[in-house]
Protein backbone atom coordinates (compact mmCIF):
# COMPACT_ATOMS: atom_id res chain seq x y z
CA UNK A 1 0.00 0.00 0.00
CA UNK A 2 1.17 3.29 -0.65
CA UNK A 3 0.11 7.18 0.98
CA UNK A 4 -3.31 8.41 1.47
CA UNK A 5 -4.82 11.26 2.32
CA UNK A 6 -7.79 12.85 4.42
CA UNK A 7 -11.66 14.30 3.47
CA UNK A 8 -13.46 15.42 6.11
CA UNK A 9 -13.06 16.92 9.78
CA UNK A 10 -12.31 15.87 13.40
CA UNK A 11 -9.22 16.00 15.33
CA UNK A 12 -6.52 13.54 16.45
CA UNK A 13 -6.62 12.78 20.33
CA UNK A 14 -4.13 10.80 21.99
CA UNK A 15 -4.93 8.77 25.50
CA UNK A 16 -3.49 9.61 28.34
CA UNK A 17 -1.71 5.90 28.44
CA UNK A 18 -0.15 7.53 25.39
CA UNK A 19 0.35 11.20 26.26
CA UNK A 20 2.37 9.24 29.74
CA UNK A 21 4.04 6.28 28.06
CA UNK A 22 6.23 7.54 26.16
CA UNK A 23 5.36 6.05 22.59
CA UNK A 24 6.20 6.65 19.31
CA UNK A 25 2.95 7.81 18.24
CA UNK A 26 3.33 10.47 20.95
CA UNK A 27 4.68 12.83 17.59
CA UNK A 28 0.89 12.66 16.52
CA UNK A 29 -0.46 14.99 19.54
CA UNK A 30 -0.72 18.44 18.74
CA UNK A 31 -0.11 18.05 15.02
CA UNK A 32 -2.29 20.50 12.53
CA UNK A 33 -5.17 18.79 10.86
CA UNK A 34 -3.84 18.23 7.14
CA UNK A 35 -6.78 18.94 4.61
CA UNK A 36 -7.39 17.01 1.44
CA UNK A 37 -5.70 18.12 -1.86
CA UNK A 38 -9.54 17.90 -3.23
CA UNK A 39 -10.84 20.35 -0.56
CA UNK A 40 -11.40 24.20 -2.02
CA UNK A 41 -11.66 26.79 0.56
CA UNK A 42 -14.41 28.04 -1.39
CA UNK A 43 -16.77 25.49 -0.24
CA UNK A 44 -17.92 24.73 -4.26
CA UNK A 45 -17.61 20.94 -5.54
CA UNK A 46 -16.03 20.44 -8.66
CA UNK A 47 -17.57 19.01 -11.62
CA UNK A 48 -16.09 15.55 -11.42
CA UNK A 49 -17.85 15.65 -7.77
CA UNK A 50 -21.27 17.04 -8.91
CA UNK A 51 -21.00 14.62 -11.94
CA UNK A 52 -20.43 11.69 -9.26
CA UNK A 53 -17.12 10.80 -11.12
CA UNK A 54 -15.08 11.06 -7.88
CA UNK A 55 -15.65 9.32 -4.49
CA UNK A 56 -14.67 12.03 -1.67
CA UNK A 57 -16.46 13.90 0.89
CA UNK A 58 -18.46 16.40 -0.42
CA UNK A 59 -17.89 20.59 0.30
CA UNK A 60 -20.39 20.84 3.74
CA UNK A 61 -22.02 23.57 1.03
CA UNK A 62 -23.48 20.09 -0.50
CA UNK A 63 -24.18 18.43 2.70
CA UNK A 64 -27.73 18.15 4.94
CA UNK A 65 -29.14 16.54 7.58
CA UNK A 66 -30.62 13.32 5.86
CA UNK A 67 -34.86 13.35 5.63
CA UNK A 68 -36.75 10.31 7.31
CA UNK A 69 -37.18 9.30 3.44
CA UNK A 70 -33.73 8.82 2.94
CA UNK A 71 -33.25 7.37 6.20
CA UNK A 72 -35.81 4.70 5.78
CA UNK A 73 -33.96 4.11 1.90
CA UNK A 74 -30.55 3.92 4.00
CA UNK A 75 -32.16 1.41 6.47
CA UNK A 76 -33.55 -0.87 3.93
CA UNK A 77 -30.40 -0.67 1.72
CA UNK A 78 -28.44 -2.22 5.05
CA UNK A 79 -31.07 -4.88 5.42
CA UNK A 80 -33.94 -3.06 8.11
CA UNK A 81 -33.84 -1.18 10.99
CA UNK A 82 -32.15 -4.20 13.32
CA UNK A 83 -29.77 -5.29 11.06
CA UNK A 84 -28.88 -0.98 10.37
CA UNK A 85 -27.86 -0.96 14.23
CA UNK A 86 -25.97 -4.08 14.18
CA UNK A 87 -24.05 -3.22 10.97
CA UNK A 88 -23.13 -0.21 12.46
CA UNK A 89 -21.62 -1.09 15.51
CA UNK A 90 -18.54 -0.48 16.76
CA UNK A 91 -15.97 -3.56 17.08
CA UNK A 92 -15.80 -6.11 20.56
CA UNK A 93 -12.28 -4.43 20.88
CA UNK A 94 -13.39 -0.67 21.01
CA UNK A 95 -13.33 0.78 24.96
CA UNK A 96 -16.95 0.98 26.01
CA UNK A 97 -17.77 4.38 25.89
CA UNK A 98 -16.52 5.80 22.46
CA UNK A 99 -16.25 9.29 21.36
CA UNK A 100 -18.32 10.13 18.71
CA UNK A 101 -16.35 13.29 17.78
CA UNK A 102 -13.15 12.59 18.03
CA UNK A 103 -10.13 10.08 16.40
CA UNK A 104 -8.26 8.59 19.31
CA UNK A 105 -5.08 6.44 19.82
CA UNK A 106 -5.10 3.65 22.00
CA UNK A 107 -1.76 2.20 22.65
CA UNK A 108 -1.78 -1.77 23.45
CA UNK A 109 0.11 -3.31 25.98
CA UNK A 110 2.59 -5.93 24.53
CA UNK A 111 1.11 -8.39 26.34
CA UNK A 112 -2.22 -8.35 25.52
CA UNK A 113 -3.98 -10.83 23.17
CA UNK A 114 -5.04 -7.85 20.96
CA UNK A 115 -1.35 -6.40 20.32
CA UNK A 116 -0.36 -9.96 19.74
CA UNK A 117 -2.58 -10.73 17.34
CA UNK A 118 -1.94 -7.68 15.50
CA UNK A 119 2.07 -8.00 15.49
CA UNK A 120 1.62 -12.07 14.12
CA UNK A 121 -0.57 -10.42 11.54
CA UNK A 122 2.05 -7.92 10.76
CA UNK A 123 5.28 -10.45 10.98
CA UNK A 124 3.70 -13.10 9.22
CA UNK A 125 5.40 -11.83 5.78
CA UNK A 126 8.01 -10.18 7.22
CA UNK A 127 9.79 -13.87 9.02
CA UNK A 128 9.36 -15.48 5.12
CA UNK A 129 10.90 -12.18 3.82
CA UNK A 130 14.67 -12.47 2.72
CA UNK A 131 14.69 -8.33 2.32
CA UNK A 132 13.24 -7.96 6.14
CA UNK A 133 13.69 -11.55 8.40
CA UNK A 134 15.69 -10.81 11.12
CA UNK A 135 15.65 -6.92 10.24
CA UNK A 136 12.29 -5.59 11.16
CA UNK A 137 11.29 -5.91 14.82
CA UNK A 138 7.20 -3.60 15.90
CA UNK A 139 7.96 -1.08 18.45
CA UNK A 140 4.01 -0.37 18.75
CA UNK A 141 1.09 -1.11 17.87
CA UNK A 142 -2.10 1.47 18.58
CA UNK A 143 -5.80 0.84 17.95
CA UNK A 144 -7.58 3.83 16.27
CA UNK A 145 -11.44 4.32 16.94
CA UNK A 146 -12.93 7.00 15.01
CA UNK A 147 -17.13 6.64 15.36
CA UNK A 148 -17.58 8.50 11.89
CA UNK A 149 -15.23 6.24 9.74
CA UNK A 150 -16.31 3.17 11.35
CA UNK A 151 -19.91 3.93 10.53
CA UNK A 152 -18.99 4.88 7.12
CA UNK A 153 -17.32 1.83 6.71
CA UNK A 154 -19.64 -0.52 8.23
CA UNK A 155 -22.72 0.94 6.20
CA UNK A 156 -20.97 0.14 2.84
CA UNK A 157 -19.73 -3.11 3.75
CA UNK A 158 -23.49 -3.99 4.87
CA UNK A 159 -24.57 -1.94 1.71
CA UNK A 160 -22.25 -4.62 -0.76
CA UNK A 161 -23.32 -7.28 1.44
CA UNK A 162 -27.12 -6.65 1.11
CA UNK A 163 -26.45 -6.17 -2.80
CA UNK A 164 -24.67 -9.28 -2.94
CA UNK A 165 -27.02 -11.45 -1.14
CA UNK A 166 -29.83 -9.97 -3.92
CA UNK A 167 -27.61 -11.11 -6.49
CA UNK A 168 -27.69 -14.67 -5.40
CA UNK A 169 -23.65 -13.96 -4.57
CA UNK A 170 -21.41 -15.69 -1.63
CA UNK A 171 -20.54 -12.30 0.29
CA UNK A 172 -18.40 -14.19 2.90
CA UNK A 173 -14.94 -12.88 1.11
CA UNK A 174 -16.24 -9.17 0.68
CA UNK A 175 -14.29 -7.90 3.70
CA UNK A 176 -10.80 -8.23 3.69
CA UNK A 177 -10.06 -8.13 7.52
CA UNK A 178 -6.33 -7.45 7.59
CA UNK A 179 -4.54 -5.83 4.70
CA UNK A 180 -1.40 -3.07 4.92
CA UNK A 181 -0.94 0.52 3.89
CA UNK A 182 2.60 2.29 4.41
CA UNK A 183 2.64 5.79 4.77
CA UNK A 184 4.26 9.00 5.92
CA UNK A 185 4.06 9.83 9.49
CA UNK A 186 2.94 13.66 8.51
CA UNK A 187 -0.01 12.35 6.53
CA UNK A 188 -1.33 9.78 9.64
CA UNK A 189 -3.58 12.57 11.42
CA UNK A 190 -5.47 13.33 8.11
CA UNK A 191 -6.15 8.96 7.54
CA UNK A 192 -6.94 8.38 11.76
CA UNK A 193 -9.39 11.80 11.34
CA UNK A 194 -10.39 11.87 7.82
CA UNK A 195 -9.97 8.36 5.84
CA UNK A 196 -7.99 7.43 2.90
CA UNK A 197 -8.33 9.82 -0.13
CA UNK A 198 -7.67 8.79 -3.90
CA UNK A 199 -7.14 12.24 -4.74
CA UNK A 200 -3.34 11.33 -3.14
CA UNK A 201 -3.06 8.38 -5.46
CA UNK A 202 -0.52 8.17 -8.10
CA UNK A 203 2.19 9.46 -5.74
CA UNK A 204 3.62 5.82 -5.52
CA UNK A 205 1.33 4.00 -8.11
CA UNK A 206 -1.45 3.71 -10.92
CA UNK A 207 -0.58 0.53 -12.62
CA UNK A 208 -3.38 -1.25 -11.48
CA UNK A 209 -5.92 1.91 -11.37
CA UNK A 210 -5.89 5.23 -9.44
CA UNK A 211 -7.18 4.53 -6.12
CA UNK A 212 -5.92 3.77 -2.57
CA UNK A 213 -3.98 0.88 -2.57
CA UNK A 214 -3.88 -2.15 0.60
CA UNK A 215 -1.44 -4.89 0.50
CA UNK A 216 -2.13 -8.48 1.61
CA UNK A 217 1.31 -8.85 2.68
CA UNK A 218 3.27 -6.35 5.59
CA UNK A 219 6.66 -6.95 3.77
CA UNK A 220 5.41 -5.48 0.23
CA UNK A 221 3.71 -2.12 2.53
CA UNK A 222 7.20 -1.77 4.84
CA UNK A 223 9.53 -0.94 1.94
CA UNK A 224 10.64 2.67 2.76
CA UNK A 225 9.10 4.17 -0.32
CA UNK A 226 5.72 3.61 1.05
CA UNK A 227 6.39 3.60 5.17
CA UNK A 228 8.77 6.61 5.10
CA UNK A 229 11.25 6.23 8.19
CA UNK A 230 11.15 9.34 10.58
CA UNK A 231 14.10 11.24 12.22
CA UNK A 232 14.27 8.17 14.58
CA UNK A 233 14.25 5.73 12.30
CA UNK A 234 10.52 4.36 13.43
CA UNK A 235 7.93 3.54 10.12
CA UNK A 236 4.72 3.28 10.17
CA UNK A 237 1.87 1.02 8.53
CA UNK A 238 -1.75 0.28 9.09
CA UNK A 239 -3.61 -2.10 9.47
CA UNK A 240 -6.63 -1.92 7.43
CA UNK A 241 -10.25 -3.57 7.50
CA UNK A 242 -10.88 -3.18 3.63
CA UNK A 243 -14.66 -4.08 2.35
CA UNK A 244 -13.75 -5.30 -1.17
CA UNK A 245 -17.02 -6.51 -2.66
CA UNK A 246 -16.21 -7.92 -6.38
CA UNK A 247 -13.55 -7.41 -7.77
CA UNK A 248 -11.68 -7.39 -11.17
CA UNK A 249 -8.26 -6.88 -12.62
CA UNK A 250 -7.22 -3.81 -12.92
CA UNK A 251 -5.51 -1.51 -15.52
CA UNK A 252 -2.75 1.19 -15.47
CA UNK A 253 -4.57 4.64 -14.70
CA UNK A 254 -8.25 3.68 -15.04
CA UNK A 255 -10.55 5.69 -12.86
CA UNK A 256 -13.25 3.68 -11.45
CA UNK A 257 -13.61 -0.45 -11.81
CA UNK A 258 -14.71 -1.98 -14.95
CA UNK A 259 -18.59 -2.61 -15.61
CA UNK A 260 -20.03 -5.31 -14.12
CA UNK A 261 -23.61 -5.45 -15.09
CA UNK A 262 -23.95 -3.51 -18.35
CA UNK A 263 -28.05 -3.15 -18.25
CA UNK A 264 -27.19 -1.09 -14.85
CA UNK A 265 -23.92 0.36 -15.54
CA UNK A 266 -23.07 -1.23 -12.11
CA UNK A 267 -19.29 -1.37 -11.36
CA UNK A 268 -17.24 -3.84 -9.54
CA UNK A 269 -16.13 -2.57 -6.37
CA UNK A 270 -12.68 -2.80 -6.25
CA UNK A 271 -9.54 -4.05 -8.59
CA UNK A 272 -6.72 -6.16 -7.87
CA UNK A 273 -3.35 -7.72 -9.88
CA UNK A 274 -4.48 -11.35 -10.00
CA UNK A 275 -7.91 -12.39 -9.03
CA UNK A 276 -6.63 -16.31 -8.21
CA UNK A 277 -3.58 -14.79 -6.42
CA UNK A 278 -3.86 -11.28 -5.36
CA UNK A 279 -1.36 -9.36 -3.45
CA UNK A 280 -3.17 -6.34 -3.88
CA UNK A 281 -6.31 -4.61 -3.94
CA UNK A 282 -7.16 -1.32 -4.99
CA UNK A 283 -10.60 1.03 -3.70
CA UNK A 284 -12.35 3.85 -5.49
CA UNK A 285 -14.45 4.39 -2.08
CA UNK A 286 -13.07 5.88 0.68
CA UNK A 287 -15.85 4.51 2.86
CA UNK A 288 -14.36 0.66 1.78
CA UNK A 289 -11.23 1.10 3.82
CA UNK A 290 -11.08 1.70 7.96
CA UNK A 291 -7.91 1.98 9.99
CA UNK A 292 -8.08 -0.54 12.56
CA UNK A 293 -4.32 -0.32 14.18
CA UNK A 294 -1.34 1.73 13.60
CA UNK A 295 1.68 -0.62 14.00
CA UNK A 296 5.00 1.13 14.41
CA UNK A 297 8.21 -0.27 13.25
CA UNK A 298 12.00 -0.52 12.92
CA UNK A 299 14.29 -2.22 10.33
CA UNK A 300 18.12 -2.45 11.32
CA UNK A 301 18.67 -3.11 7.98
CA UNK A 302 17.88 0.48 7.03
CA UNK A 303 19.95 1.98 10.01
CA UNK A 304 22.38 0.35 9.06
CA UNK A 305 22.68 1.70 5.52
CA UNK A 306 21.99 4.84 6.55
CA UNK A 307 25.10 5.40 8.86
CA UNK A 308 27.14 3.80 6.58
CA UNK A 309 26.57 6.51 4.22
CA UNK A 310 26.82 8.83 6.77
CA UNK A 311 30.20 7.44 7.97
CA UNK A 312 29.63 6.49 11.39
CA UNK A 313 28.85 2.42 11.00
Amino acid sequence: GGDGGGGGGGGVEMTNQAKNGGSATNHLEGMVEHSSAADDDSGVASSSEMDGTTSGWFPAAYQSLPTPHQMCEMQAALGGEHEALQALQPPATWTDDPDRLATKFYPLEAETPEYQTVETNFMKSIDTSPQFAGHVKVVGVSRIESYSLWQSYAAKRSQMRVRGESEGKDVSGYELPVTFHGCPPEVIPSISQMGFNRSYCGKNMTKYGKGVYFARDSSYSAHPTYSHPDENGIQRMFAVRLAIGEVCIGHKDQLVPDVRIPETMQLYDTTTNDKDKPILWVVYHDAQAYPEYLVEFKNSSIVKLKNVVAGTT
